[in-house]
């Protein structure tokens, strides 16, 4: 009977306080990238404890994508609990930050030497190949981006999943299909 309780004690401590974060390959990229206000490319260059909360995780920017354009280091805070990002000086990530926060939901990802430009596919799982490949595909067309251009987002099966415009600002423009649905910006 202990070891039943202890078990269950254990299980639920761990689900209690585990994240629950969206599955961001259920998403269409470019949903992901217009609900996104900072992506891009840094390294850590200085983590700070603000408080027992709270890190803020400062960035050398390598290659700006989206909403750091006027930058060379940007300073964005995480979680020091579960549902924060782990970073240490001189990591590589590719970040997707809102208003400046970050964390373990927000889906980015360790580039370790490479540019996630580079990033190899072939060794990404089955289930996520096709994903990256078109991850990279638009934020490689946004970080290019210099004028007002239409995006459209295919599905495996070339059904339309994701479209509209995307300006100069790198921001998505008048309204935009996602999946069954239009939202309005």
């Amino acid at each position: 009977m202990k070891i039943m309780l202890t078990i269950i004690l254990s299980l639920v401590s761990v689900f209690g306080y585990s994240c629950s974060c969206k599955d961001w390959f259920d998403t269409s990229v470019l949903e992901r990238i217009n609900q996104t206000d900072q992506i891009f490319e840094g390294i850590v260059n200085e983590v700070t404890t603000l408080d027992d909360k709270t890190l803020t995780i400062e960035f050398l920017l390598k290659r700006k994508i989206k909403g750091v354009d006027s930058l060379d280091v940007i300073v964005i805070q995480t979680s020091s609990g579960m549902c924060g990002s782990e970073f240490k000086q001189g990591e590589n990530w590719l970040i997707f930050s809102n208003s400046n926060y970050t964390g373990v939901c927000s889906g980015n990802f360790q580039l370790f030497q490479n540019s996630f430009s580079e990033f190899p596919v072939s060794k990404a799982s089955e289930k996520y190949k096709f994903y990256i490949s078109k991850l990279q595909k638009f934020l490689n067309e946004l970080s290019d981006l210099k004028t007002q251009r239409e995006f459209v987002e295919l599905d495996k099966n070339d059904m339309i999943i994701a479209k509209g415009e995307i300006g100069a600002d790198k921001n998505p423009v008048n309204g935009w299909f996602y999946k069954n649905s239009v939202i309005k910006n």
